[in-house]
């Protein structure tokens, strides 16, 4: 008996011991996990910071933004002066480093350049939809006005002119503003191009 007694008692220490190794195993490898997670996070910030400083100080990437409005300027000169108005506004907001508003002026445009193209169309009029920003974009998307991927970036558009029109102090990532700005002008390039 005794020595079964030492035994269990020695198989107990045993298990209790290799338990409590486990656990600080576990805890160590949390904090390692934790420690890795938060370098990950200050090294996407840091890349973030980067490439903020990268967009602002790159002439060519202002300069392309810059001539993609200004084209669209001297297309609507001829077509639409509303239109022509409203980008004009769009290229101040940019240069005054207002990329929200200029994101909203943007969706203002695409749901404007939209409902001129389909208030007179039987296929969004027999939906009885409302010419709503988001409508439009639907239909648009129905009709194969929109890729995918500019359907999405639509529904961005969509989003920034929401929190813009209804929140106050809005912000977002630099990422987010990029796609917004970059991703409008896309859509409206290509609803001219589709227009002319």
């Amino acid at each position: 008996m005794n020595q079964n007694n030492k035994t269990e008692k020695s198989s107990y220490l045993f298990w209790k011991i290799l338990t409590a190794s486990l656990g600080v195993m576990l805890l160590y490898s949390k904090a390692e996990n934790k420690k890795k997670d938060q370098k990950i996070q200050e090294l996407q910030q840091d890349k973030l910071k980067l490439l903020q400083e990268n967009l602002r100080n790159s002439e060519n990437f202002s300069a392309e933004v810059k001539k993609q409005i200004n084209k669209l300027i001297e297309d609507y000169r001829k077509k639409n002066a509303s239109v022509t108005i409203e980008l004009k506004k769009i290229l101040r907001f940019i240069e005054a480093g207002e990329d929200i508003s200029a994101i909203k002026d943007l969706a203002k445009v695409l749901e404007n350049l939209l409902k001129e193209q389909y208030l007179n169309d039987q296929a969004f009029l027999s939906k009885k939809r409302s010419p709503s920003l988001k409508n439009l974009i639907e239909h648009a998307k129905e009709v194969c006005l929109f890729t995918k991927r500019q359907y999405n970036t639509a529904c961005i558009l969509h989003d920034f002119r929401n929190q813009e029109s209804h929140e106050l102090a809005v912000q977002d990532t630099e990422y987010m503003k990029i796609i917004g700005l970059l991703g409008g002008l896309e859509i409206v390039l290509t609803v001219n191009s589709k227009t002319t």
